[in-house]
């Protein structure tokens, strides 16, 4: 048994090296490295993730959204505004959780001198950069949208979140929940949601090599089974990795449909996360409804 010292999460697969929530490095449980206190603290030496062989690993956000969901989704007795508060309030903790990584793993390149990743063995090499408004990659896909995509899309309402320069298309009945400076929330008649998280990471967090990091991280995931597809997509002009979850065990747990990319606004690199999501059950309802209102992403340069 392993478990995080900076969330608590517990992890009974004995190959795991760090925590799939945070990045942050396990600690046996059965042995005798335990340095955290009541308030543990984020150091240095905990928090950068430096596999053997100088490779970054910036792991894919996972366990704790997934988990927060289901508890929202199986709570009958809870109000539907708590639900999705909870949800929103667990995209927020990710995102300071991704800015601390991004300082760390800045604070290592400054260190090191050059800070290298391993590429998926289909996928091409490319040069981190983090001088331009976008992240780029090369291997970067075009969404295909289907006709049947593009008529949802044409029959959807743009939808802008102003703080972030940023849009989508909602179908008809999508409502607004709760909108921020970081967050953006809206939700179907049926209770799927599209949930929106940005985390500011500075002005020199490196956009490329992260964005390569989540895609191996992905890969690894599709391996394992828990995610169905694994692509790097472009939306307007930003790189992000999309993946879609495998079905889950129960009718009523979550299943997502997500695309993490990075993008330079305003002086400052930014992680979004776009978020689609609703009960196993429904999810093949909304597959169409999801990936048109990823593709209809429009942001400001």
């Amino acid at each position: 048994m392993k478990q995080c010292p900076v969330c608590k999460s517990t992890f009974t697969d004995a190959t795991l090296q760090f925590c799939m929530s945070d990045g942050v490095a396990l600690i046996d449980l059965g042995g005798g490295q335990s340095n955290v206190s009541g308030n543990p603290q984020i150091s240095t030496e905990e928090t950068v993730v430096m596999p053997s062989g100088g490779q970054v690993r910036v792991t894919v956000p996972e366990e704790t959204v997934q988990t927060q969901q289901r508890s929202a989704t199986q709570r009958g007795g809870m109000g539907l505004g708590l639900k999705i508060l909870l949800a929103v309030g667990v995209l927020g903790i990710l995102g300071v959780i991704v800015v601390a990584a991004g300082v760390f793993v800045y604070f290592n390149m400054g260190k090191s001198g050059k800070v290298t990743t391993s590429a998926s063995s289909n996928s091409s090499s490319s040069t981190p950069s983090s001088s331009s408004n976008t992240s780029s990659s090369s291997w970067a896909e075009k969404p295909k949208i289907s006709s049947e995509q593009q008529a949802i899309i044409d029959a959807s309402t743009e939808t802008k979140w102003d703080d972030q320069g940023l849009s989508w298309k909602l179908p008809a009945g999508w409502k607004k929940m709760d909108v921020s400076k970081e967050s953006f929330n809206y939700q179907a008649p049926d209770n799927a949601v599209l949930l929106v998280n940005i985390s500011d990471l500075g002005d020199s967090f490196p956009m490329d090599i992260s964005l390569k990091a989540y895609y191996d991280q992905a890969m690894q995931q599709l391996r394992n089974g828990k995610y169905e597809s694994v692509k790097i997509i472009e939306l307007d002009g930003l790189s992000g990795v999309e993946f879609t979850e495998a079905p889950p065990p129960g009718k009523d747990d979550a299943r997502r449909h997500q695309w993490i990319g990075y993008r330079r606004y305003l002086g400052q690199v930014q992680q979004l996360n776009v978020m689609t999501s609703t009960r196993a059950a429904n999810f093949e309802k909304h597959l169409d409804d999801f990936s048109a209102i990823l593709y209809s992403m429009r942001a400001n340069k």
